[in-house]
C-alpha cells in the first residue's frame, strides 16, 4: 500500500512547490542570472527544501489516514483519497486567491501578457494541470 500511495502525485506539493519554479520561469531577464543575489538563491533553496518536506509530510499523513481512518487498501480507496486531496488543494488555492485580493489583478495581468489573454490562461492553466 505504501508503494502505491507514494506513486500518486500529491496536489498539495504542487501548490507549495509551484511558486518557486514559476518565479524562475517568469523572471524579467532570464539571461541576467549572474546578477541574482546570494540571498535570492538562498530563499529559492529554502523554498525547494520546504516543498520537499511538505510533500514528504503529506505522503506520511496520507499513509496514516489509510491505516487509521479508511482501514482499507483498495484501488478505489486510493482513487478516492487522491480526489479528496485534489479538492482540498484546489479549494485552498481558490480561498487564498480570493482572500489575498489577487483575483482583482488577474485582468490587468492578462492585458499586459505579451502573448495575449488566451495564451495567459493556457500558460497558467497548463502549469496547474500538469501537476
Amino acid at each position: 500500500m505504501g508503494y502505491l500511495t507514494a506513486q500518486l502525485k500529491n496536489p498539495l506539493h504542487n501548490q507549495f512547490s509551484g511558486s518557486p519554479h514559476d518565479l524562475l520561469v517568469f523572471q524579467k531577464d532570464p539571461g541576467d542570472s549572474n546578477r541574482v543575489s546570494k540571498r535570492k538563491y538562498a530563499i529559492g533553496f529554502i523554498c525547494t527544501l520546504a516543498a520537499s518536506a511538505a510533500n514528504a509530510m503529506m505522503l506520511c499523513l496520507t499513509q496514516l489516514a489509510f491505516q487509521k481512518i479508511i482501514k482499507r487498501e483498495t484501488i478505489r480507496a486510493i482513487i478516492d483519497m487522491t480526489i479528496y486531496e485534489n479538492v482540498v488543494a484546489s479549494l485552498a488555492t481558490l480561498i487564498g486567491l480570493f482572500a489575498s485580493g489577487d483575483w482583482l489583478n488577474l485582468n490587468a495581468e492578462m492585458q499586459v501578457f505579451k502573448s495575449g489573454k488566451v495564451s495567459y490562461v493556457m500558460t497558467n492553466g497548463g502549469s496547474r494541470i500538469k501537476f
